[in-house]
C-alpha cells in the first residue's frame, strides 16, 4: 500500500483499554480527545418566554413515530402549563408542535396487549378540595398508536377518583418495561404514597411504592397486579427517591433498583434481583442487596449521581456514578469485569475512573448503528474556566477508554441542560440523536430551553468553502458524502446510517483503472478519511464496496 492511507475517522473506539489491567487506575484517568474527535451540532431548539416563566424543557421525550411517517418524533415538557409538546422528526425539524397533551409524567409507549399493536399511555389528573383538604386523582389515558399516527380517542381512561373508595396517589413517575419477563410490556406507576377514601387523617399509606399492571390479552388499568413497597429497617426515604429497571447480571430477567436517602441508612441503592416469580417475589421480600453510598468511599456518592448504560456489548447493563469527598470523579463498573450481585462499589474497585462529572441519563447509540455500545456521557470543561461540556466516550467490547470521540459545548450556544435523553433517529439520517432540556434556563426567570443534537458523522453541509458533494449509494439517490472536492491533503467520506447495504471497504482508482489505495472501514460508524497528500494531482474515482465486495457507490474526485 502507498503512504497515503484510508482509515476510519469518526468516533472510533481505540483498543488502548487492553493495557489497563497492568497500569494503576489513577494513572490512567486523564481524559483526552481522540485525534479525530468531533463537535456535535445542535439541529433544533425552542426557548421559553422570560416574562411568562414558561419552564420549557423541564423534561424531554422521544424515539417513537407519532404521526406515521416512519421517522421518530420527540417532545418537551412545559412545566408552567403541565403540558407536553411533541414535534415531528425529519430532515428539517420544525418548532411547531404536531401534538400536545396534558400529563404529569413522562408519556410511555408499549405493546400492552401482546398482539404487536403499540399504545401510548400518559397520566392526567385533577385536584378536589373536600373539607379544606386537597386530594389529587390520576387519570390513566391509553391511546392506540396506529400506522397513521396517534388516535385522538382514548380506548381506556381510568379515573382513580371514580373508584370506590377513591384512590389518591402522590405520583412520581410512569414506566413501561417487561417486568415479569414474558415478552409483553407492563405498566409501572411509582408513587410517594397513596391515600384511600376521602376522610381526612385516614387511609394514608406513606410508603414509597410501585404499582405494576401486567400486559397481555387481559391487560387492564383498574387494579394493579403487584404492589412493591420500599419499606425496610432503614425507614422511609426522607429525601430524593427514584426507581430503575435494568438487567444488571445478564440473566435476561429484569432487576429493580430503589434509590433514595433513607432515615436510618442514608443514601442507598436497594437491589431486587429478577427471578422466575418476579415481580411478585419482590413484594414478598426485602431488597436482595443494599449498597450504602458513602461520599469519598464508594464510587457513587448519591442516588442523584448514578447512571445505567450499555458500554461493553454484553447482555448486562453497566453502572457508573460520580463521587465527591475530595475524589471528585466518575467511576465505571462494567458487567464484563465484575458481578453486580457481589462486587464492591468502592472507588478503588472501579474498572474505569474519570476525573469528570457524569450525566445521569444515556445519550444513546450516537455512533453505532448496530446498537451495541452506548456512549458514556461525562461532564467537564474542555478548557480551564469554561462552562461544563458534554464529553462522549465510545463503548466497545472492552468498555470505554480514556479518549473521547465527541463533545457538545453548551457554552458555545450560551445554554446549559439538566435533562438528557437518547431519542433514536429523529433527523432521518440513520444515526441516533439526543434531546436535552433545562426548565430552569434563564436563571431566576426560568424561561427554559430544549434542543436536539444530531449524532453520527459531522457533515459540514452549511460550509460552502468545503464543497460537500453527495452521491448515490446502495440504491438510494444520495447518502454518500465527500469533501472537500477538489482535495489537497485529506478527503473526508461519510454515509447515511440507514442504508440497505453499508460500506465495508473503500478503494480509489486513477483514470487508467489502477488501484491507488484501499482500506476497510467500520460500517456502523459512518465515516472514513483518505490521507492523499502524496498521490499525484489528477482525476480519481472513489468506490464503496459492501461486505460481499459488491460495488454499492462511486464518486469522482479531483486531487489538486
Amino acid at each position: 500500500m502507498n503512504r497515503d492511507t484510508l482509515h476510519t475517522l469518526l468516533l472510533l473506539p481505540l483498543i488502548g483499554i487492553l493495557t489497563l489491567k497492568s497500569i494503576p487506575l489513577r494513572s490512567q484517568n486523564v481524559l483526552k480527545p481522540n485525534p479525530n474527535a468531533v463537535q456535535l451540532q445542535k439541529v433544533w431548539e425552542v426557548r421559553g418566554d422570560a416574562i411568562l416563566f414558561e419552564e420549557i424543557g423541564y423534561d424531554v421525550w422521544g424515539g417513537v413515530d407519532l404521526n406515521g411517517d416512519d421517522t421518530a418524533d420527540f417532545g418537551q415538557f412545559k412545566r408552567s402549563e403541565y403540558r407536553w409538546y411533541f414535534y415531528a422528526g425529519g430532515k428539517s425539524l420544525s418548532t411547531e408542535p404536531i401534538l400536545t397533551i396534558d400529563s404529569m409524567g413522562l408519556p410511555s409507549v408499549g405493546d400492552f396487549y401482546g398482539d404487536g399493536r403499540q399504545y401510548m399511555l400518559w397520566v392526567g389528573g385533577y385536584r378536589l378540595e373536600i373539607d379544606d383538604f386537597y386530594y389529587t386523582y390520576d387519570i390513566l389515558n391509553l391511546y392506540e398508536l396506529a400506522d397513521t399516527g396517534l388516535s385522538r380517542v382514548a380506548i381506556v381512561s381510568e379515573d382513580l377518583g371514580k373508584h370506590v373508595p377513591p384512590i389518591s396517589r402522590s405520583f412520581h413517575n410512569l414506566y413501561v418495561e417487561d417486568v415479569n419477563n414474558d415478552g409483553i410490556d407492563d405498566v409501572i406507576v411509582s408513587m410517594y404514597g397513596v391515600r384511600t377514601g376521602q376522610v381526612r387523617g385516614e387511609g394514608l399509606d406513606a410508603n414509597n411504592q410501585v404499582w405494576i399492571y401486567y400486559g397481555g390479552p387481559d391487560f387492564q388499568l383498574e387494579e394493579p397486579d403487584v404492589i412493591v413497597k420500599d419499606s425496610s429497617q432503614y425507614g422511609e426515604p426522607e429525601y430524593y427517591w427514584d426507581v430503575h429497571f435494568a438487567d444488571l447480571d445478564g440473566d435476561h430477567k429484569l432487576d429493580m433498583i430503589f434509590a433514595g436517602g433513607y432515615q436510618l441508612g442514608g443514601q442507598m441503592l436497594r437491589f431486587y434481583w429478577g427471578d422466575e416469580n418476579s415481580p411478585t417475589s419482590w413484594s414478598q421480600r426485602s431488597a436482595d442487596r443494599n449498597v450504602p453510598l458513602i461520599d469519598g468511599q464508594t464510587g457513587i456518592n448519591a442516588t442523584t449521581s448514578v447512571g445505567f448504560y450499555r458500554l461493553d456489548g454484553d447482555d448486562a447493563v453497566d453502572i457508573a456514578g460520580y463521587t465527591g469527598g475530595g475524589i471528585d470523579g466518575t467511576s465505571v463498573y462494567l458487567s464484563t469485569r465484575g458481578n453486580v450481585r457481589t462486587r464492591s462499589f468502592s472507588v478503588d474497585s472501579a474498572d474505569l475512573f474519570y476525573k469528570t462529572g457524569l450525566f445521569q441519563d444515556s445519550p444513546g447509540y450516537l455512533n453505532d448503528t448496530l446498537r451495541r455500545y452506548e456512549m458514556l456521557p461525562l461532564g467537564a470543561p474542555l478548557k480551564q474556566g469554561e462552562q461544563r461540556s458534554l464529553i462522549l466516550v465510545s463503548g466497545s467490547t472492552y468498555g470505554p477508554d480514556y479518549d473521547y470521540e465527541a463533545w457538545y459545548s453548551p457554552a458555545l450556544d450560551h445554554v446549559d441542560f439538566s435533562k438528557l435523553l437518547g431519542i433514536h433517529d429523529v433527523t432521518g439520517d440513520g444515526y441516533d440523536d439526543f434531546i436535552a432540556g433545562d426548565g430552569m434556563f434563564g436563571g431566576g426567570i426560568r424561561s427554559g430551553i430544549a434542543f436536539v443534537v444530531a449524532g453520527g458523522p459531522s457533515i459540514p453541509l452549511d460550509d460552502t468553502t468545503l464543497s460537500v458533494q453527495e452521491y448515490p449509494i446502495a440504491g438510494e439517490s444520495g447518502g454518500l458524502y465527500l469533501w472537500p472536492n477538489p482535495v489537497i491533503d485529506e478527503l473526508h467520506i461519510a454515509w447515511r446510517g440507514n442504508l440497505a447495504k453499508k460500506p465495508a471497504w473503500f478503494a480509489a482508482y486513477d483514470m487508467s483503472g489502477r488501484e491507488v489505495v484501499r482500506g476497510e472501514v467500520n460500517s456502523s460508524i459512518g465515516a472514513a478519511l483518505w490521507e492523499c497528500r502524496d498521490i499525484p494531482s489528477g482525476a480519481y474515482r472513489v468506490v464503496a464496496f459492501d461486505g460481499g465486495s459488491q460495488v454499492i457507490g462511486t464518486a469522482p474526485i479531483v486531487k489538486g
